[in-house]
């Protein structure tokens, strides 16, 4: 006679905490349920459910879930999605730890990018084919439709899709962290990129170069164009210049700060603020020569008339470099304003960080020590400034050998041929005798 299935609703087995086991007789399955935590308010057990047609699977089904207890990770995960955690993580752990600088950029590659592809999906649920497929779509089609309008790529460069894979690496780094895991393993980690093709430097040509500040040097901030060309600052270190950075008399210039551009965490609203530069030894002194004194010297003294000008209205803080009536200048604006002094000038377009990469480029070229140059740059490690003007390097490198090229005048080499024919042994091979004598003698010993 066949065994007949127990009728009662509910049968506890195990012990307390260790989950149960009970046939529901309504709906024709195995359930087991298991402390997931308890509730600080009432003291109560939050309790984990799970079902299966046998008794078998759901006993499996209930082993996984004291195994995922057991490495810390919380078992009522299931309503967390991936937006979820995302936005968790911008304000509880990112927020803290950022500079004002990062955050937003943080920020913004998460909202755009990140959220609206796989955002939906339970961060339990989230797998590595998921996010690889969202690297593959930002690669091929992940630039904004503004963009697009622009007939530029459709998609990111490699260098931003690794930046957002980067952030989404950390973010879900941390669901891992704690006594109470959201996820067990980072999706992230499976993940690949294209590899990664170096590219090279452009910086101006010396015509080119002069060309531009030819044209534009009875502009009012001419000056601040010498400087990024013949010093090498990073924009954000040339608006945040002080007069009080700079000694004449000792003919340096000081470098220990940046202007830039924040957005209030509460408001959304911009505005522009000093902070330290972007690494200690970004932090630096550069010396002056006469031509950049006398060029700033001449830059003082239009501001000084400029402040005539405004009177009380001027607006003094010490800057270097501001607008008419003394504020602070928007690097927006400033980039604007680059970029269309440029075009009246007749030369082509790059980036105003290239003027960073020719100032570099010259100082490689004419034979300075790459350490100085890094220096001068405020590159934290000479290795970083190497391997960005690495092909400059290697080119000096070639230049230096070939001046050699004359100094063996003086040695005949006509009688040499890449065939190696015409080569003559010096040395004679010894006669047979005197290897019989010198074998002879070992042989005594």
């Amino acid at each position: 006679m066949p065994r007949k299935k127990r009728t009662e609703k509910k049968q506890r087995a195990r012990g307390n905490g260790e989950g149960s086991i009970y046939w529901d007789e309504s709906k024709k399955r195995y359930y087991a349920a298991i402390t997931v935590r308890w509730d600080p308010a009432t003291g109560k057990p939050i309790r984990k459910k799970v079902s299966a047609k046998t008794q078998a699977e759901v006993l499996a089904n209930l082993r996984q879930l004291e195994m995922e207890r057991s490495l810390g990770a919380r078992l009522d995960r299931e309503k967390v999605t991936v937006a979820e955690w995302l936005g968790r993580w911008l304000t509880n752990y990112a927020e803290l730890k950022l500079r004002d600088t990062v955050y937003p950029g943080y920020r913004s590659n998460m909202e755009l990018h990140v959220i609206p592809i796989i955002g939906y999906i339970p961060l339990k649920d989230l797998q590595t084919d998921d996010v690889q497929t969202m690297i593959n779509d930002l690669l091929r089609n992940g630039r904004s439709d503004k963009q697009k309008d622009k007939k530029e790529k459709p998609g990111l460069s490699r260098r931003t899709v690794e930046q957002i894979r980067a952030i989404l690496h950390e973010a879900l780094g941390q669901a891992k962290q704690g006594p109470n895991k959201l996820i067990l393993d980072n999706p992230v980690d499976g993940t690949v990129l294209p590899p990664k093709v170096k590219q090279e430097v452009d910086p101006f040509t010396e015509e080119d170069a002069e060309k531009f500040l030819n044209f534009i040097i009875r502009h009012r901030l001419f000056a601040s164009y010498f400087v990024a060309f013949f010093l090498g600052p990073r924009k954000g270190e040339i608006l945040g210049l002080m007069w009080d950075d700079i000694d004449f008399d000792r003919k340096i210039l000081e470098i220990k700060r940046e202007l830039v551009r924040i957005i209030d965490k509460e408001t959304g609203k911009q505005y522009l603020d000093f902070r330290p530069t972007k690494t200690p030894k970004s932090d630096r002194i550069i010396p002056l020569s006469d031509e950049m004194i006398r060029v700033l010297k001449h830059h003082k003294a239009i501001q000084n008339q400029e402040k005539l000008f405004f009177g009380e209205e001027y607006h003094d803080e010490g800057l270097v470099f501001s607008s008419e009536d003394g504020r602070r200048l928007w690097p927006r604006n400033y980039d604007r304003q680059y970029t269309s002094l440029l075009k009246q000038a007749g030369v082509a377009h790059k980036k105003f960080h290239t003027t960073r990469h020719t100032f570099a480029t010259r100082l490689l070229e004419r034979g300075v020590d790459v350490r100085i140059v890094q220096e001068l740059l405020g590159h934290a490690q000479a290795g970083t400034t190497h391997d960005i003007y690495s092909h400059v390097i290697e080119r000096v490198k070639r230049q230096s050998v070939e001046q050699l090229t004359g100094l063996a005048g003086n040695i005949n080499l006509d009688g040499l041929s890449e065939d190696g024919e015409q080569v003559v042994l010096v040395r004679k091979p010894r006669s047979r005798g005197s290897r019989e004598k010198i074998m002879g003698a070992v042989g005594e010993q």
